[in-house]
């Protein structure tokens, strides 16, 4: 099974509205010419210098939607990530960090940044930010992306 990421966005804004956002973004963390266009995030997604795959959709539907039920979080908009095992995965998890915190930073809306399918990194609710107080995976590097005040704590879907 491979590793994966989904950030849920709770956000009037449209999956080609994030992926232009998006892609503005990940033009920092990708070689110059590199694909970074938002049809490219809509569509074969892309991968930053250090591997790490990148692409945005609207949420496929589901018959239980623990975002939703457990959480709260509506997501009309899902960013996923999916590293490449070949390559340095905590480099790649930086980028992750700092395309999620560049898109909180620039989005007022609920957000669950959320691991493996169980796993909430990062949960942002009415405006409250809340990070995994697994406080290891948060470098210093990876807490200046974080461009809001937050509390540690403890979530499970």
């Amino acid at each position: 099974m491979s590793i994966a990421h989904h950030l849920h966005l709770a956000t009037p804004e449209s999956p080609n509205e994030i992926a232009g956002r998006a892609s503005s973004i990940l033009g920092e963390l990708t070689r110059p010419g590199g694909l970074t266009t938002a049809d490219g995030l809509l569509g074969d997604g892309v991968r930053t210098d250090r591997g790490l795959w990148v692409g945005v959709a609207a949420p496929e539907p589901e018959r239980w939607d623990p975002v939703l039920d457990r959480l709260g979080v509506a997501a009309s908009v899902k960013v996923s990530f999916r590293p490449d095992r070949e390559q340095d995965l905590g480099r790649q998890d930086d980028d992750m960090i700092t395309l999620v915190g560049a898109l909180l930073a620039r989005l007022d809306c609920d957000a669950v940044l959320r691991y493996h399918y169980e796993i909430v990194l990062m949960l942002r609710r009415d405006g409250e930010l809340v990070l995994d107080d697994y406080q290891s995976r948060w470098t210093p590097e990876r807490l200046a992306c974080v461009k809001q005040p937050f509390t540690w704590g403890y979530h499970r879907l």
